[in-house]
């Protein structure tokens, strides 16, 4: 009756076990770290698109603005003053 073996053989079957665990742990990372790849590529092209289309409504905005007080001088004039005297009063009443 030698238990000998029988611990040697447990040890061998333990370690490729460990071994097999080890491989997958290894293959569920990596299938991780690509899916985190693709969301981070995704996500960057998002952005891109995103600051793109704001920046080109920014230069609409601001050409249409333009083109209206060029066009307007006089009532751009009378708009901005309302705002300014609106913006004082805000201001005042919070103080």
């Amino acid at each position: 009756m030698n238990k000998q073996p029988d611990i040697a053989e447990t040890a061998g079957n333990g370690h490729g076990k460990v071994a097999q665990a080890a491989a997958g742990v290894g293959e569920d990372l990596e299938r991780a770290s690509e899916n985190l790849a693709e969301r981070v590529a995704a996500a960057k092209k998002t952005l891109t698109e995103t600051s793109t289309a704001i920046a080109a409504r920014a230069r609409q905005s601001a050409r249409a603005t333009n083109d209206y007080v060029h066009g307007h001088p006089w009532q751009a004039l009378g708009i901005a003053a309302v705002l300014g005297l609106l913006v004082g009063i805000a201001v005042k009443r919070r103080d």
